[in-house]
C-alpha cells in the first residue's frame, strides 16, 4: 500500500512555502491508532493525567490535524474524516476536571439555569480539554475543502458540543472560535458562510449567551474593502440581516447590543456609500447629454445655502455635494448598479431593525 502524503501550503511574505508529510501506514490505521489514543486516555485520565500531558507535549494535538488534512485530499480517504472528527469531538470531554468559568470576565456573561441542557444533570458533557477543540477550529481553519462539505461537519460538531451542555460555548470562548471563523469569512464558500451565522444564532436563542466579541466581528463584515473601495457582496449584507433578525426578534435587547458592536456605525457608511454612488451614476447619466450639469447642481445647492431655507444643514449639504462631484465617475453597468440597489434595500432593512423603538440608536443615526 502506498504511503499516505500530506502537502501543506503555508502562506508567507515570500509567496507559498510547501512542504509535505509523508504517513507510512495507510488511512484506516490512522483512524484506527486515533480511537486507541482517545480511548487510553479515556481510561487512565481519572486516575493521572500524566498521559493527557505527554500527549500533549508530544505533539499529538497536531498530529489528530495533520491527520485530518490528510484524509481529505483523496476522494477515497475523505470517507474516514467523519470518524476522526467524532473522536476528536469524544475527546474533548476528556480530562481531570471540567474547565473553570471563572477563566471567562465577559461583561454579558450572567451564570444562571439557562446554561445547563435539558437532561444535563452531571458534568460528563462539560468540556474538559481546550486542545481537542482547538484541533477542531484549526482543521476548519486550515481545510483545504473548496465545495465545504467538510467544515460543515466541523460546524456540526461544534453544535453537537455546545448542545451538550449550554455552559460549554462559554468555557470555550477564551479560543473566540466563531471570531476567527468570522475574520476568515470570505474565503468560505456561501454554505460555510451560512454555517457559521447558523451557530452564531444558535449561541444567542438557545444558549442564551451574548457573544459580544463574535456580534463585532459580524458588523466588521460590513466594512468596505480600502484596496478596492468596493462594499461588501449582496450575499454577505443579505446573511447578516438574517442573522440580525433572527436575533432581534428573539431578544430585542440585541438592538442596543448590535450597536454596541458597531453594526449601527458600519450600517450608515454603507449608506453614505450608496448615496455617493447613486448620486454619481445619476450625474454621469445627466452629463452625457448635457456637460454643465455639475455646475449648475453646485451653484442650485450654493443657492439653497443661502436662501431662507438656508444654514448650518445647507452648508453642510452643499459641501458633500461637491465633494461627491469632485470625483470623475462613470455610471454603472446594468449588474452593478442592479446588485447595488439590491444591497441599499437590504441596509434599509437592517437599519429599521436597529432603529424601531430605541431612541439611543435613532439619535445616533
Amino acid at each position: 500500500l502506498a504511503p499516505t502524503r500530506l502537502t501543506n501550503l503555508d502562506g508567507g511574505e515570500g509567496g507559498k512555502a510547501t512542504h509535505t508529510i509523508t504517513f507510512p501506514l495507510p488511512p484506516w490505521e490512522y483512524v484506527r491508532l486515533c480511537a486507541f489514543i482517545e480511548e487510553c486516555l479515556s481510561a487512565t485520565v481519572q486516575a493521572s493525567d500524566v498521559w493527557l500531558e505527554d500527549f500533549k507535549q508530544a505533539q499529538g494535538y497536531e498530529f489528530f490535524t495533520d491527520v485530518l488534512l490528510a484524509l481529505e485530499v483523496d476522494p477515497f480517504t475523505a470517507n474516514y474524516v467523519d470518524a476522526v472528527l467524532e473522536t476528536v469531538s469524544q475527546l474533548v470531554y476528556v480530562g481531570k476536571e471540567p474547565i473553570s468559568t471563572s477563566q471567562m470576565n465577559s461583561p454579558y456573561y450572567a451564570p444562571g439555569p439557562v446554561l445547563t441542557a435539558p437532561g444535563a444533570s452531571d458534568t460528563s458533557n462539560t468540556v474538559r480539554n481546550l486542545a481537542a477543540f482547538q484541533v477542531l477550529q484549526n482543521y476548519f481553519l486550515k481545510s483545504r475543502d473548496v465545495g465545504g462539505q467538510f467544515r460543515l461537519k466541523v460546524l456540526d460538531c461544534l453544535l453537537a458540543i455546545y448542545a451538550a451542555d449550554y455552559s460549554n460555548f462559554v468555557l470555550l470562548q477564551q479560543l473566540h472560535t466563531l471570531a476567527h471563523f468570522l475574520e476568515a469569512f470570505h474565503t468560505f464558500p456561501l454554505p460555510v458562510q451560512d454555517g457559521i451565522l447558523r451557530v452564531l444564532v444558535f449561541v444567542g436563542t438557545v444558549v442564551h449567551s451574548i457573544p459580544f466579541q463574535e456580534l463585532s466581528a459580524l458588523s466588521l463584515l460590513l466594512m468596505q474593502d480600502d484596496r478596492s473601495d468596493e462594499p461588501p457582496p449582496f450575499t454577505t449584507v443579505l446573511l447578516v440581516y438574517q442573522t440580525v433578525n433572527k436575533l432581534v426578534n428573539f431578544e430585542p435587547k440585541y438592538k442596543k447590543i448590535f450597536q454596541e458592536a458597531g453594526l449601527l456605525l458600519m450600517l450608515m457608511n454603507l449608506l453614505k456609500d450608496h448615496f455617493a454612488v447613486f448620486l454619481h451614476h445619476q450625474s454621469s447619466l445627466i452629463l452625457l447629454s448635457h456637460g454643465n450639469f455639475h455646475y449648475e447642481l453646485i451653484a442650485a445647492t450654493e443657492g439653497g445655502a443661502n436662501g431662507s431655507c438656508g444654514g448650518t444643514g445647507s452648508d453642510k449639504r452643499s459641501a458633500v455635494v461637491k465633494t461627491i462631484l469632485a470625483k470623475e465617475w462613470t455610471p454603472l453597468s446594468e449588474e452593478d448598479l442592479k446588485n447595488r440597489v439590491a444591497c441599499f434595500t437590504v441596509v434599509m432593512d437592517t437599519l429599521s431593525l436597529l432603529l424601531d423603538g430605541v431612541e439611543e440608536n435613532v439619535n445616533i443615526f
